[in-house]
């Protein structure tokens, strides 16, 4: 590929696609992949980069959440196209993405059903399916990636609303008891919380333990074809719970935090209300999760007063809660 055509990839998207219309989009992969580590150089802040991940089908919700970044100031962030819809939405926007790396993990090439995500990609997956399966276990393998270059990563999944930037919490947690991960509950009422984790939402320290523990929950989710990545989330982290909120996996070192369960809400926790985001309710993320399809988790942000995007040019509305101190939550 000639320089002119490098640079048009990586620092001009939109007038490489101008100039290209007719180049198959099988090969954009590859050039996805040269420019990861300078992109990810220029946009970590202290060693940390906020990774999300998104298909074609859930373009909206990844910019409603880039409207509440920007009201927040969170600028360290990283996006993962999941399927060729979401790499073109990237490009004509010129987002900082990148796509999956095309090569199963050092720790996965045991697994025969491995597929590259070209293969089952698609703009929309329903909940459970194959598809659906193999891009959460993209997430964890692309969190690992970045680990390995030697970032601290906070994961979020695209149908998480920040009320506030978290980082300044999950800091103070990390170096209060030394975690290595911090991580969501999906715990209902009768659930202990380190029984129950929830892989859409964690802060993990770079180390050689976590790298250690996420080539387990790599391994273990591609050797897992019935299931998404999250039960060996719980199987990895939580081997042995030490209480409620703590567990650990003494064979790698790993100790991990489930965070309090109505600071950091995921779908099954009924706070919901049209003053969600207003209010001074001691919310700081809402996770719309127990919700299938981009239908009913637009109702979840809805019902919150979360959706920030303004009619049909897309435009961002503003929220009166832009700059709440997360110190003063519960």
């Amino acid at each position: 590929m000639g320089t002119l055509l490098k640079w048009l990839v990586h620092v001009h998207p939109q007038e490489f696609l101008r100039r290209n219309k007719n180049i198959p989009l099988s090969i954009t992969p590859s050039l996805l992949q040269s420019h990861l580590p300078e992109m990810l150089k220029h946009r970590s802040q202290n060693g940390t980069i906020v990774l999300v991940g998104f298909t074609g089908g859930y373009s909206d919700m990844l910019l409603n959440m880039m409207c509440r970044w920007k009201e927040l100031g969170v600028a360290n962030y990283a996006i993962i196209a999941f399927d060729m819809p979401g790499v073109v939405f990237c490009w004509e926007r010129s987002l900082p993405c990148f796509y999956p790396s095309p090569e199963p993990p050092e720790s996965a090439t045991t697994s025969s059903h491995f597929s590259s995500p070209s293969e089952k990609a698609a703009a929309v997956h329903e909940w459970n399916s194959d598809g659906f399966r193999h891009v959460t276990k993209l997430k964890s393998q692309q969190v690992l990636r970045l680990l390995k270059q030697g970032y601290n990563v906070l994961w979020t999944d695209v149908d998480i609303f920040w009320k506030a930037n978290p980082m300044p919490d999950l800091l103070r947690l990390l170096a209060k008891d030394n975690y290595d991960i911090v991580i969501q509950s999906d715990a209902v009422v009768e659930k202990e919380a380190s029984a129950w984790i929830n892989s859409g939402f964690y802060y993990v320290k770079h180390s050689e333990h976590t790298v250690r523990a996420f080539q387990e929950i790599v391994k273990e989710a591609t050797a897992a074809h019935d299931q998404s990545e999250q039960p060996s989330f719980n199987r990895v982290l939580c081997q042995r719970p030490l209480d409620s909120n703590n567990c650990i996996n003494d064979n790698i070192s790993v100790l991990t935090h489930v965070l309090d369960r109505w600071k950091y809400a995921h779908g099954a926790v009924p706070i919901l209300s049209k003053n969600l985001v207003d209010a001074d309710n001691g919310v700081a993320i809402m996770h719309c999760n127990y919700r299938v399809g981009f239908e009913e988790k637009k109702k979840c942000f809805n019902a919150g007063n979360m959706w920030l995007l303004n009619g049909k040019d897309n435009t961002c509305r503003h929220t009166k809660f832009e700059q709440h101190n997360i110190s003063t939550f519960r």
